[in-house]
């Protein structure tokens, strides 16, 4: 009896969570905040991949000394591919964001060339890259990764 009281507990929290999120991401959705980064704020380390419409690279933000994740698209590309609708999409998705295991973004920028997305640099490497490597994850973290996504959508 004590197990499912805990449980219903433990599920009233996780669906206040979720809606608690899904607030906050629409609220972001509907307001997306203005930021004035700059480019000359960020020390380039080094590439961390790179892709069809350019590269992610390690950077330092000089005034905070925080290490952020810096996705530079090359517009000509973006364009040349017919990817300009995703690309927005991405950008207001990954602005409006805030979920554990996600990557959120701190903010975004563009000068005549390219599209800059500041995002928040985790070690590890992106999921795909592992996954291409490995060829399949174990069954524990394949349910590890599906639970998760099966909460956010929720």
């Amino acid at each position: 009896m004590g197990n499912q009281g805990s449980k219903k507990s433990e599920d009233v929290d996780v669906k206040r969570f979720l809606e608690q999120a899904k607030e906050e991401f629409l609220q972001k959705w509907d307001a997306p905040s203005k930021n004035d980064a700059k480019l000359d704020e960020l020390d380039r380390i080094k590439t961390l991949g790179t892709g069809s419409f350019g590269r992610v690279v390690l950077c330092l933000h000089k005034p905070s000394s925080n290490y952020y994740a810096l996705k530079i698209l090359d517009k000509q590309k973006v364009v040349k591919l017919k990817q300009v609708e995703h690309t927005l999409n991405e950008k207001q998705i990954l602005a409006s964001i805030s979920f554990p295991f996600l990557i959120s973004m701190a903010y975004s920028f563009k000068d005549n060339t390219n599209l800059y997305m500041v995002l928040e640099f985790v070690p590890g490497g992106e999921m795909f890259s592992h996954l291409r490597r490995i060829g399949r994850f174990r069954f524990v973290i394949y349910t590890f990764v599906v639970i998760n996504m099966n909460c956010y959508i929720s």
